[in-house]
């Protein structure tokens, strides 16, 4: 018999996004009821780390469903992993003199606490910048510029924190490619932004506290380029090091 403990999971969640969830569980492997941390289907699971709804002790299947919201349009929540933590009790051995059953051992359950830090709700800001211009600074002054990426000391695997962007749109196109970013407020060793996840730095546990790091931002706008409003998005995930 099954006892189930928390739903664990790990997602990169902006400004204006939320991820949830409902876990349903039965014998049968056809009837399945959604239900929240409190066993009706109105209540949500929002906090990674949450028990599980005692009511789905001793079910054999399981299933979860995930609820990925916005209201900001081209944000969305990243959702990486999930995993549940639960304990098997061992049958006692039948024997002439009872013997105590043994104490089950929960599970062992990777984390990964990533958190990303947006310091306004417009975003990143580059402001007004001249068609020609190279290495335009976000409006860091402004908090506009840059966002911190937090890998919280309760991860326990080795984790790779990746980032990738979008192409401007807006009067014509601008390519990420003209955007750079570093962990430091200087484009000396600053990596080039591209529109596919790239590994930018590895955390390896143990962590005594959290690792925090800021992500400033700089862009060229390419000569000839149409004045006006331009728009694109930033992406962050940590996952676990292979």
């Amino acid at each position: 018999m099954a006892f189930l403990g928390k739903l664990l999971w790990c997602a990169a969640i902006v400004l204006g996004t939320e991820v949830k969830f409902q876990i349903a569980t039965n014998d049968d492997n056809s009837t399945w009821s959604f239900l929240g941390p409190d066993g009706t289907a109105s209540t949500y699971y929002t906090i990674s780390g949450t028990d599980i709804w005692s009511g789905h002790d001793g079910d054999r299947y399981i299933k979860y469903k995930a609820f990925l919201g916005t209201t900001e349009p081209g944000r969305t929540p990243v959702l990486s992993k999930i995993g549940v933590t639960y304990i098997e009790a061992a049958a006692p051995t039948p024997t002439p003199t009872p013997t105590p059953t043994p104490t089950p051992t929960p599970t062992p359950t990777e984390v990964i606490s990533f958190t990303v830090t947006d310091y306004n709700n417009d975003g990143i800001v580059f402001g007004t910048v001249n068609p020609g211009e190279e290495d335009h600074q976000a409006n860091w002054g402004g908090a506009q510029g840059a966002v911190t990426l937090t890998i919280g000391s309760e991860t326990n695997v080795d984790v790779d924190v990746q980032v990738k962007g979008t192409d401007f749109s807006g009067p014509g196109t601008i390519s990420i490619g003209n955007v750079k970013y570093n962990d430091t407020d200087s484009t000396s060793g600053a990596a080039i932004l591209t529109t596919s996840y790239v590994t930018w730095y590895l955390v390896a546990v143990p962590l005594s506290e959290d690792r925090v790091t800021q992500a400033y931002y700089w862009i060229s706008i390419p000569n000839g380029q149409a004045a006006g409003d331009c728009t694109s998005a930033f992406y962050y995930r940590a996952i676990k090091s292979v």
